[in-house]
């Protein structure tokens, strides 16, 4: 895969391509963004741009995708290119040695040596201190591209010795688009796009994954809230809890979900679309719906539904009891529909002025 697969980071791919060309290449570079961003996909193509064996001189600079070269960095196969991942939860000392002594060897049969470090955070400061040394005196032919979610969660003296690129998020649009390409049916990618969050990898799982069933359930939840009893409520707390790795997309889908019917019900009746926040939805295909469920529900009501669902998000990866997290959720929600009795307890005891 070269940089022409790549979408959404024509001006970071452009700084790699002007390197290459005018011969300026760093000794180490530091790709940031978040998970599913591409950081992995971009170093790949990065890679294979400088040890492509069809397309030398190339303009602009990219792998060809075909040559031994190209298909031996896609296949992980590469005896000069190495992803470096960590062991257990951690980057350790012991791996940081081992490059250490590979990096000072020639390149085997490519034009470089490329050491991509992989979740380059997790490093012990045993391990940073270890790679510190190699990144003060590179050997020739040889870059090091450390992946991490934020230049932050590493050693700033690290830091200081790279090329910063920061991959930048997808628009919506964009994402949608990449995902038909990829043969995903157009009305899951519309429904997906929002929830990738401007990363086409996360968006691509979540096609893949549970997404689809688990809006039906969302949907038809809100939609019939009203008309459940407390028993279903915690019925169903007790089946999503089973579910346990569903909890964290379900309780963003719904976040979603009552995202939109904050927008739909911040206008005055009869305003334009712009004023009733249409055009921000992240379900725009269920807008009729959307319309019609934000009468059931005052404003007042709908930001503390937020609240409490943003409250359980943070809850859950902690040591707390999920199924009784959930069945506080669910019932709080089922009261913030318009009439619910217990809403107005709920909302003063927990201070939530609006």
């Amino acid at each position: 895969m070269g940089f022409a697969a790549i979408i959404g980071q024509e001006q970071e791919i452009q700084i790699m391509q002007n390197a290459i060309r005018e011969g300026r290449i760093a000794h180490a570079y530091l790709f940031v963004g978040g998970p599913g961003s591409g950081k992995k996909t971009l170093a790949r193509a990065f890679a294979s741009a400088l040890n492509c064996l069809a397309s030398p001189g190339a303009t602009p600079p990219d792998g060809c995708g075909v040559c031994g070269s190209c298909r031996k960095i896609a296949g992980g196969l590469h005896p000069d290119v190495r992803m470096v991942s960590p062991e257990g939860n951690a980057l350790k000392i012991e791996q940081m040695r081992l490059l250490q002594r590979e990096i000072s060897y020639k390149p085997y049969e490519g034009e470089y040596k490329v050491f991509i470090i992989d979740h380059a955070e997790t490093m012990t400061p045993e391990a940073a201190n270890s790679l510190l040394k190699v990144l003060e005196d590179p050997p020739e032919h040889s870059v090091i591209i450390l992946l991490a979610p934020s230049p932050h969660a590493i050693l700033p003296t690290l830091v200081s010795r790279c090329l910063p690129v920061r991959l930048r998020l997808l628009p919506t649009e964009s994402v949608a688009r990449a995902l038909v390409e990829r043969g995903v049916d157009p009305a899951l990618a519309n429904d997906v796009a929002p929830a990738a969050l401007g990363s086409l990898g996360r968006g691509i799982v979540l096609s893949e994954g549970a997404f689809a069933g688990l809006q039906e359930e969302a949907v038809e939840l809100i939609r019939g809230m009203s008309g459940h009893s407390a028993a279903e409520m915690i019925a169903r707390a007790a089946s999503l809890e089973k579910r346990r790795e569903e909890i964290g997309l379900f309780l963003e889908i719904l976040l979603s979900f009552y995202r939109d019917l904050l927008l739909l019900g911040s206008g005055k009746p009869g305003s334009g679309r712009e004023e009733r926040g249409e055009r921000l939805l992240a379900n725009q295909s269920r807008l009729d719906w959307l319309g019609r469920e934000a009468a059931g529900y005052s404003r007042e009501s709908l930001l503390f539904a937020l609240g409490a669902i943003a409250r359980t998000r943070e809850l859950l990866p902690r040591n707390v009891n999920v199924r009784l997290a959930l069945e506080v959720l669910l019932l709080q929600l089922k009261n913030c529909r318009r009439g619910g009795s217990l809403f107005s307890i709920y909302a003063h005891e927990e201070k939530w002025h609006v």
